[in-house]
């Protein structure tokens, strides 16, 4: 259960209003009150299980006294307080000293940040927490020489914040939560020790991060890879350490899915899309008494592919960011 309650005293900016000196740019005297009971109960009904249930209450204050507020630069009086309820509760079950199983369940909130509060009029923002049930389960074994871990996650996300400009020009910008996410997948990992010091690893994720709007297309949201994947080699014995770690970031999308309301703007939102890109590390390190020299090689196979595109500033040209190329970096570090 959320509660919010806002109590402001607005100062519009009217025609003719002093405007802050040139030297400042905002004299905000903002505070943040937060405060949480919280209760948490182990039970171990058989050897090797243990259930750990709990339940936690928050209450969140953020308050605005300005002489003149970030952005709009004149003096506003304003607060918000959100209020949650979050039960959790954890399950582990040893079968062996290298064998576990666990499962895990939440409930979380994300308060709106303190630029809700840089607005005209925030009474007429509508937001709310972002709120989130969480659940996950998953195996780990943890053996002589190898090491494996997976498991399977769901969270069922609503209250995305958002913000736009009412077309009132009296009003400006409002705040407001816009549709829900959910965000399910499948990660694990390997790592495997060798002879002599050597160990390789693998990782890996597959992740569905999608818009959940009765009625809508389901859509990937934005900067929510579909794939993630790394593996390496790793080397440490005397006073040499060694790795070589390649990561990939597979394809995703960099605009909001919920903007799709026809043929045209799917086609928009999938011109904003990465097939995928992937930087290999090489890192050598070796100690001389004191001093640790290192080497590192970033971007080994200087892959330059597009890591994100953004909608420029002048239409219709748009920002593209690209992966950075091959780097080298060498370092001395001397403990005493």
């Amino acid at each position: 259960m959320k509660t919010m309650h806002r109590a402001a005293q607005l100062t519009a900016a009217p025609a003719g209003t002093v405007q802050p000196p040139a030297n400042v740019k905002f004299d905000q005297n903002s505070h943040t009150n937060h405060t949480e009971e919280f209760v948490k109960l182990e039970l171990r009904p058989l050897p090797g299980l243990k259930i750990t249930p709990g339940f936690k209450h928050v209450d969140f204050n953020r308050k605005v006294d300005a002489l003149y507020n970030q952005t709009v630069r004149f003096a506003q009086r304003t607060s918000d307080t959100y209020s949650a309820n979050l039960p959790f509760a954890t399950v582990n079950y040893a079968e062996t000293d290298a064998l576990a199983a666990y499962s895990q369940y939440a409930r979380g909130f994300l308060a709106p940040a303190l630029s809700a509060l840089y607005v005209a009029n925030p009474g007429f923002s509508t937001i709310a927490p972002e709120r989130s049930t969480n659940y996950q389960g998953g195996v780990v074994y943890h053996g002589r020489n190898l090491s494996i871990d997976a498991d399977v996650y769901k969270i069922d996300f609503n209250n995305k914040f958002a913000s736009f400009t009412s077309p009132d020009p009296t009003v400006g910008t409002i705040f407001i939560n816009q549709g829900a996410v959910q965000y399910k997948g499948v990660e694990g990992q390997i790592t495997f020790a060798l002879p002599r010091g050597f160990a390789v690893f693998a990782n890996g994720s597959r992740n569905y991060a999608k818009t959940d709007n009765p009625g809508a297309i389901k859509l990937q949201v934005a900067n929510a890879p579909e794939f993630t994947a790394a593996g390496g080699i790793l080397y440490k014995q005397g006073p040499i350490r060694f790795s070589l770690i390649d990561k990939y970031i597979g394809r995703q999308w960099f605009t909001d899915p919920t903007a799709v309301t026809s043929a045209a703007t799917l086609a928009t939102y999938d011109s904003y899309r990465s097939r995928g890109y992937n930087s290999a590390i090489v890192s050598v390190r070796y100690d001389i008494g004191p001093a640790r020299v290192g080497f590192e090689i970033n971007n080994l196979f200087d892959d330059r592919s597009v890591t994100n595109i953004s909608t420029g500033k002048t239409a219709p040209y748009d920002q593209y960011t690209f992966n950075t190329g091959r780097a080298y970096t060498g370092d001395i570090t001397v403990t005493f």
